[in-house]
């Protein structure tokens, strides 16, 4: 894999399509979400609605993104 050398954009410089820059921010929605299910949730073995709630945003942006970046990359 290349190195990962950033432009001013925050983009990797080997990647030039739109469907790549596109898969590019879904993987950091996809490292976000883990972060935060993998994070412990003190002292309860359970998430409230209110810790549920923003992986699930996550989790639905992660796959729209992931969706858009299909169908750029299929035409």
């Amino acid at each position: 894999m290349p190195e990962k050398l950033y432009h001013i954009s925050g983009f990797p410089e080997w990647i030039q399509a739109d469907w790549e820059k596109l898969y590019d921010q879904a993987k950091s929605y996809e490292r976000a979400i883990r972060t935060l299910l993998e994070s412990e949730v003190p002292e309860r073995d359970f998430y409230s609605e209110r810790d549920v709630l923003p992986i699930l945003f996550f989790i639905r942006h992660y796959m729209e993104i992931i969706l858009k970046s299909l169908l750029l990359e299929q035409g």
